[in-house]
């Protein structure tokens, strides 16, 4: 089973993550690539180039491939269209449109075809302001921008998914598990 987090920054996803990681679902974990690529010295969010960015999909895809072929049971605090929709705003926003389109193609193509693999999408609207942890923007106008992104993309591709509820950990986990089993 693959189950995929989707939703703009601070909006609860990686809780719920550690929380799953705690529990006896027998999930595996999918690491946080945008993590990972800051680390790596890549820049992400508004300060992110179209190499971070495509990086960050890329490798999104791959590593959650990689990890399903080996466990078949997987779960991440991100899904691809993530990616893509923070790609979609520096692509409208910051970057010279003249200069996006191969990057926008390749990103668009992989998640487009990526996004059908999951079991269960979750959907995290965002309830409340998101707190900047050196990854995460803190803005809260920006979340709302891309948790627009991403929710005109999940209609758009016509995806199954279920709306995470504003509740405590403990309430989540509880309509995640149950939206599971």
């Amino acid at each position: 089973m693959r189950v995929g987090f989707t939703g703009a920054q601070g909006t609860g996803k990686t809780t719920l993550l550690r929380r799953i990681e705690n529990s006896d679902l027998g999930f595996t974990v999918v690491p946080s690539t945008a993590r990972e690529a800051v680390k790596a010295g890549f820049k992400v969010n508004r300060e992110a180039d179209r190499l971070s960015q495509l990086v960050t999909t890329v490798s999104r895809v791959a590593l959650e491939d990689n990890l399903y072929r080996t466990t078949r049971r997987t779960v991440g605090d991100r899904t691809p269209l993530d990616s893509l929709a923070y790609t979609a705003y520096q692509a409208n926003f910051v970057w010279d449109a003249t200069e996006s389109p191969f990057y926008w193609d390749i990103s668009a193509g992989l998640v487009q075809e990526h996004m059908f693999k999951y079991d269960h999408i979750f959907y995290f609207p965002p309830y409340f302001a998101p707190k900047k942890d050196g990854v995460r923007d803190g803005d809260a106008a920006y979340q709302k921008v891309i948790d627009g992104i991403i929710k005109a993309f999940l209609d758009s591709y016509q995806l199954s998914y279920h709306t995470v509820p504003n509740a405590n950990t403990e309430e989540r986990f509880a309509f995640l598990t149950k939206a599971v089993n």
